[in-house]
């Protein structure tokens, strides 16, 4: 991806984002869709699998309204803002939107994703997937070395309520602990975070359901 054009400290990039987004509330409320007529969009799927470029794609279109990681979604989790709200008041957040195409990538409940296509009506989901060498390589760029540490630690030690231990099945947790190790090297331990993020799908039976695609 291209990088951030600046001018005097800021980015101009980030700056358009913005006001793009800004500017497209008056356009959705003076061309407004009934809620009936909506469409839902969820992107899921295992993170640094390109999901904030796709939806940086549909944040160029003007009939769609983007919902990020952290948004309104999400307001109830405090601190990190990541996980959403209960479904009824998500469902709400999008009956007052006014958008003909409604996009939210909620990636930490991926593994939810039946639960959420079930609660939210004229809801899909588009499940992003990439090759482990280059996830692996762009999680240790983007969070350093020994994150993805902390992501199987919440596996192995099935902390309660972590979202990256929810709903992994014992015979994925015993994978990730047979080749667990504190001093593992930290793109194999990248690599082995994007099989469980990626066997969640086969495992909620994903590829069965209609509402759900699968896209590199």
């Amino acid at each position: 991806m291209a990088q951030s054009l600046k001018f005097r400290g800021v980015d101009l990039s980030q700056s358009g984002r913005r006001l793009r987004r800004t500017a497209k509330q008056p356009y959705h409320f003076l061309n407004r869709t009934s809620p009936e007529d909506t469409r839902i969009l969820f992107i899921l799927g295992c993170q640094r699998s390109g999901t904030t470029l796709l939806t940086r794609i549909f944040d160029r279109d003007w009939q769609a309204s983007v919902y990020h990681e952290k948004s309104t979604l999400s307001s109830r989790d405090a601190p990190k803002h990541l996980r959403l709200n209960p479904l009824p008041e998500v469902a709400a957040t999008f009956d007052r939107n006014r958008a003909g195409l409604i996009v939210a990538k909620p990636l930490v409940e991926s593994q939810n994703a039946p639960e959420i296509l079930d609660g939210i009506d004229n809801s899909r989901a588009i499940w992003l997937y990439r090759h482990y060498d280059d996830v692996a390589a762009s999680y240790v760029r983007k969070w350093g070395f020994g994150h993805s540490m902390r992501d199987l630690r919440s596996i192995v030690n099935a902390l309660p309520g972590d979202w990256r231990y929810e709903k992994v099945s014992d015979e994925l947790r015993e994978v990730v602990i047979r080749y667990f190790d504190e001093d593992m090297n930290s793109y194999d331990a990248s690599a082995l975070y994007w099989l469980v993020r990626n066997q969640e799908y086969f495992d909620l039976e994903l590829e069965n359901d209609p509402r759900v695609i699968l896209c590199q």
